[in-house]
């Protein structure tokens, strides 16, 4: 068993090192893991990106949902400890379910004190592209490296900025 725990992602087969999932191979203290979603409606009320990323090696997850509407941006930003409730993919208000692997996400930022909330379902109409990982080096030193993921899809659900709410709907939202 590892020292930090098993978490519920554990009891499934798919291990790629001999540690459980709270821990990672790496040692960089940088190293991070997440989603990181941008969406808008095509008639250019509501511009939102939205993101949840662990930082193991530092025992952190942090997320933030910024919206910009009617020429204003409005800002949440929320951090805790990662290992005090590590199968939870959210902080407080904020949180992204995985409905589906590769195909449905959900994005929910509950009511809060800062005016703004949401709840987004992304749904992919393509097949994820996978990034070439890439590797950064300087002077012959190993700085960092990357991998990522993008997909595109449509959006139901709703996302509410002051007093006003939107109503997303397939045929008038991306991300």
């Amino acid at each position: 068993m590892s020292q930090y725990g098993l978490t519920n992602f554990d009891e499934h087969p798919v291990h790629q090192i001999t540690e459980a999932f709270g821990s990672v191979a790496a040692t960089d203290k940088h190293w991070n893991d997440g989603h990181y979603i941008c969406l808008c409606d095509m008639d250019g009320n509501i511009q939102l990106i939205g993101l949840v990323r662990l930082y193991t090696n530092n025992d952190v997850i942090d997320g933030f949902v910024c919206i910009r509407h009617e020429g204003k941006q409005h800002n949440i930003r929320l951090s805790r400890r990662l290992r005090s409730d590590i199968n939870t993919n959210g902080i407080g208000p904020l949180r992204i379910d995985i409905v589906e692997p590769m195909e449905t996400v959900r994005l929910v930022l509950e009511e809060n004190d800062y005016g703004i909330s949401c709840d987004l379902t992304c749904r992919s109409t393509a097949v994820p592209y996978e990034d070439q990982p890439s590797y950064v080096r300087e002077g012959g030193r190993f700085l960092r490296s990357r991998a990522v993921y993008e997909v595109i899809g449509t959006v139901e659900g709703s996302v509410t900025v002051g007093d006003k709410t939107y109503t997303a709907t397939p045929d008038k939202w991306f991300f």
